[in-house]
């Protein structure tokens, strides 16, 4: 069983798109290599009368004996036959555990889109949410590269994170461990005992990288409960060099979809 992780933002960035160049989160069912069923995934409906649904004894924002704000959202997503919108071939039930953002699993460093500069470190911080100080923590970080594919080699990485025509990679080498106890760290205006617990490593950007690649880096690890659970940076471009020591996304900049090309040019 494993647990795809998402930050606050996936409420804002998780919305149908109709036009380029974002292009909608969606589900595709393979058999071998053989697409047999495929649909967009709707808007999550994040309203009170949702943590009611398939969720006994649930409350809006919280779950009956839970001493944290939390909101269960169950979804059926029916897949259809390629290239039809009523040939019905599976319904896939979903479930979206709500929490509130400072017990939810986030990236802290870095937070938005942004670009390193080739051979240089790139400082990671994130949250874990459910975590248990006093547990030790394994992670497992890879770099994954957004690399074209040719229409005909595309069956092949149907396992594989998609953007439009292109694929997330696993860069070469990338893998490291860390290992970890989460730690209070001052961040964001808040001290130490303010803001929540978090874990700290950095990544080099070194002879794995060309000038102009565009990466993400996934992080997986394992709850006290033994199910797996996986968390995607914010895109990064690797530049030759960084005017001013570095850049995030200009301020002002229009929310992008997740995923969308557009939040990785």
């Amino acid at each position: 069983e494993t647990t795809i992780e998402f930050g606050p933002t996936i409420i804002n960035n998780w919305i149908p798109s109709k036009a380029a160049p974002a292009a909608s989160p969606r589900l595709e069912l393979y058999y071998g290599n053989t697409q047999v069923g495929v649909a967009d995934l709707p808007q999550m409906d994040f309203a009170s009368r949702t943590a009611m649904q398939g969720t006994a004894g649930s409350t809006f924002m919280g779950r009956a004996g839970s001493s944290s704000s939390e909101m269960n959202v169950p979804a059926s997503v029916a897949l259809y036959a390629p290239g039809s919108t009523t040939a019905t071939v599976a319904v896939v039930k979903l479930n979206m555990n709500v929490v509130m953002p400072l017990q939810s699993s986030i990236f802290l460093m870095p937070h938005v889109a942004s670009q390193v500069a080739k051979g240089s470190p790139q400082t990671f911080a994130w949250t874990v949410s459910d975590v248990e100080t006093s547990q030790e923590y394994k992670f497992k970080l890879t770099a994954m590269k957004l690399t074209a594919v040719g229409a005909q080699q595309m069956q092949a990485y149907v396992n594989n994170g998609r953007v439009s025509d292109k694929v997330l990679v696993e860069v070469d080498g990338s893998e490291k461990e860390v290992t970890q106890h989460c730690v209070g760290r001052a961040t964001a205006g808040m001290s130490a005992s303010q803001a929540p617990c978090s874990f700290l490593t950095t990544f080099d950007m070194g002879d794995s990288y060309n000038i102009g690649d565009q990466i993400v880096v996934q992080i997986a690890w394992e709850a006290s409960s033994g199910a797996e659970h996986v968390m995607t940076s914010p895109p990064i471009e690797i530049v030759s060099t960084l005017p001013g020591g570095g850049r995030r996304l200009e301020v002002g900049a229009p929310e992008r979809r997740l995923w969308s090309q557009k939040a990785w040019d």
